[in-house]
């Protein structure tokens, strides 16, 4: 994961800065929408089938086998029906070359959608088959733009690029997996039908807060695109891609720390271990905000280029941002740990009224700033006000001792250094 990361973020700092700076912010915000279209779209079209395909094969390999075929017509006919929805969508907002673009993105995300290898290797504890996959796919897709700017290409071949990151490694799963499993998958027409039907029943029921809550961190740049076109777009779809980049190193200490928190059932210790992991994760980010904060715009104007000039101040908001929303997160994974799926389900529809609410009226009074003022706001509401209700206030024990723990950190200090001066 963290080389597949560190090859995503040297791509993101020069590769992608180059194409950035070679199409400009009205087709690089083409871009963006439809890929946050198209992400939604992915959701919707995995339609909650990746938890029922993960647990079928780790309780039966070969029952989970047979269940790829019906997951794949399932999301295949999924995807393309919503797909078309949105393509006829775009298609009265866009000229041919952001078209031709969004098709590109469309295929790109075909592939992730209908990929249950990456789910398969996983629950065999073959992750690594994913990693190479797709750093292979992502080299493959660096180097094509890298060479696509150095010569020029025409603006509508830029989406290949995208399909070649998401093929490549899509590709490469299936072929490793047929030579594998070659005869272990075959199944008659009535038995297909039947699985079909009882993935659809079973998906309908996970597929709705999973597309409330992919449509949440999305709508900045929809309630953008609506206020102030696709120019804008582009400017903020590079402050929200720099100020998101680092998140993956706060996302691996939390991964890391998240095994001693489930397997705890003492609640005092579950508070304790979260106001830890809090307070950890407050900690790394504060180096890397205070190296980011300058260097922002730096990166912006000389990187990017000028017409970029717009991201930086939204950039460093969505940096606080980026903190906010990992702390969240290990908010959400205590929620869990504590079976309140209901209450995060009713959570995520509220976050993302309020996210809306705030989104248009901030960017339609400040702008940019005001877009990225929004997801701090929404964030912080997320992190405390509304965790604050579940189980009469467990969340807010969790903060409270982070507060402590800080206090008492803070108290050590001065007296080391008060001891240092007497001495």
């Amino acid at each position: 994961m963290i080389t597949e990361k560190s090859i995503g973020v040297v791509g993101l700092f020069f590769i992608n800065a180059l194409v950035a700076k070679y199409l400009g912010p009205a087709v690089i915000g083409q871009m963006a929408i439809a890929t946050a279209i198209f992400q939604i779209v992915q959701v919707a079209g995995v339609f909650g089938s990746d938890s029922i395909f993960y647990k079928r094969i780790s309780t039966n390999l070969k029952s989970g086998i047979e269940l790829m075929m019906p997951v794949f017509l399932l999301r295949s006919a999924i995807f393309i029906f919503f797909a078309s929805a949105c393509m006829m969508f775009l298609n009265a907002k866009m000229d041919l070359t952001g078209m031709i673009l969004a098709l590109s993105i469309c295929l790109a995300y075909y592939f992730y959608t209908i990929d249950t290898y990456t789910s398969f290797n996983e629950s065999l504890l073959n992750s690594r088959i994913n990693a190479l996959a797709n750093v292979t796919g992502l080299i493959a897709g660096l180097v094509a733009r890298a060479l696509m700017v150095k010569y020029k290409a025409p603006i509508i071949l830029f989406g290949l690029p995208l399909v070649i990151i998401s093929a490549i490694p899509y590709f490469l799963k299936l072929y490793l997996f047929r030579k594998q499993y070659e005869n272990k998958g075959t199944m008659k027409h009535k038995a297909l039908r039947k699985r079909f039907f009882h993935l659809s029943c079973a998906g309908s029921i996970l597929v709705i807060p999973s597309v409330i809550a992919s449509i949440y961190p999305r709508l900045n740049i929809m309630v953008i695109s609506f206020l102030y076109g696709n120019h804008d777009v582009g400017i903020y779809s590079v402050s929200q891609t720099l100020a998101t980049s680092w998140s993956f190193i706060l996302l691996s200490l939390l991964t890391s720390c998240l095994p001693s928190i489930f397997q705890d059932k003492n609640y005092p210790k579950i508070i304790n271990l979260g106001a830890r992991l809090h307070l950890n994760i407050i900690l790394l980010s504060i180096p890397v905000m205070l190296l980011m904060t300058p260097l922002i715009s730096f990166l912006i104007v000389y990187i990017y280029g000028g017409s970029y000039k717009g991201s930086i101040t939204p950039c460093i908001l969505l940096c606080f941002a980026t903190v906010l929303s990992t702390l969240g997160m290990a908010s959400s994974k205590i929620i869990i740990k504590l079976s309140g799926y209901r209450f995060l389900l009713y959570k995520t529809i509220c976050i993302l009224f309020l996210s809306l609410v705030l989104s248009y009226l901030f960017s339609l009074r400040y702008g940019l700033i005001g877009a990225a003022s929004a997801v701090i706001i929404t964030e912080v509401c997320s992190l405390t006000v509304i965790n604050y209700l579940f189980m009469q206030g467990f969340i807010l024990s969790v903060h409270i001792e982070m507060l402590k723990m800080i206090y008492e950190r803070i108290r050590n200090f001065s007296g080391v250094v008060r001891l240092d001066k007497s001495n």
